[in-house]
């Protein structure tokens, strides 16, 4: 998803670790953890678009 939105790998993988960065930071505040692929998902689509 993301590599399609990006195309470029260099970009992806910065991309992809301020996104885990992002989720370490934010995870105390995940209230439902079954859910945290999507919430996950939902935080690189998310940061993705602000990428572009």
């Amino acid at each position: 998803m993301i590599l399609h939105k990006l195309r470029k790998p260099d970009e992806v993988e910065a991309l992809v670790q301020d996104v885990f960065c992002k989720a370490y930071q934010e995870l105390p505040n995940l209230r439902e953890p079954e859910k945290f692929a999507p919430w996950l998902a939902r935080m690189a689509a998310n940061q993705a678009q602000a990428w572009l």
